[in-house]
């Protein structure tokens, strides 16, 4: 589903894209895919996600389906509201909630607290890599987290890492988590502050390698979640 909600994303953004320095040479804003190709394999992914789902529990399949909507929306948030990056972490860290209800029959504490977690960690990943797009989105409209944040942007992070340490906490304690655990998360958000502290949001490149360093960091979150 994450494959489906990018060529979503690519679909309705087809006519934008091609003016975001970025993103102007994307398969379908390019023309090396045609838009209604473009649909079709969206429509093959859809169909390889209803086969995997029909495996699961029937209550799994009710959750998996209540997000459907949201995917086909997300590409629409940043037209109408200034929190694209908040819709995009709602929809694609649903699966923590899938997995709770598929294995254990329902959505726990702990899974809640984690989803929290992914939503919280992409929300700070995706809008730092948003700051790349500022000046083309200000050009053709399109409405970013970025904009809103602009004159605070730093505190703005740094609260984000704030919340983030508290739901580690949590989920620590539900866990039983022991001090190197604890340790390892402080390290881990502490470099994360520094990362944020020294990095020029107008640099696009410095930007751009934040985002590419970000599956490091998460890699490694889920290697804390495995421990705890």
């Amino acid at each position: 589903m994450r494959g489906a909600g990018c060529t979503i994303n690519d679909y309705f953004d087809r006519k934008l894209d091609g003016f975001v320095e970025r993103t102007k040479l994307r398969p379908i804003a390019s023309g090396k895919i045609k838009p209604e190709n473009s649909l079709i394999f969206l429509c093959l992914q859809l169909l390889a996600a209803f086969v995997i789902l029909l495996t699961f529990k029937t209550k799994t399949i009710l959750i998996s389906l209540c997000i459907v909507p949201f995917i086909f929306l997300y590409p629409l948030t940043k037209r109408v509201t200034s929190f694209p990056q908040v819709m995009l972490g709602i929809v694609f860290n649903w699966g923590v909630l899938v997995s709770s209800v598929e294995v254990i029959g329902k959505i726990s504490k702990s899974a809640i607290i984690v989803y929290l977690i992914g939503v919280v960690w992409t929300v700070f990943y995706d809008t730092v890599y948003a700051f790349q797009d500022m000046e083309d989105d200000k050009k053709i409209g399109v409405r970013s987290l970025t904009f809103v944040i602009f004159d605070y942007k730093k505190i703005f992070f740094l609260f984000l890492l704030c919340i983030m340490s508290v739901l580690w906490v949590w989920i620590g304690s539900l866990s039983g988590a022991g001090l190197v655990f604890y340790i390892l998360i402080l390290v881990t958000l502490t470099l994360l502050a520094r990362h944020v502290i020294k990095l020029d949001f107008g640099n696009k490149k410095m930007c751009g390698e934040f985002f590419k360093m970000a599956p490091l960091y998460g890699a490694f979150f889920y290697f804390l979640l495995l421990w705890s």
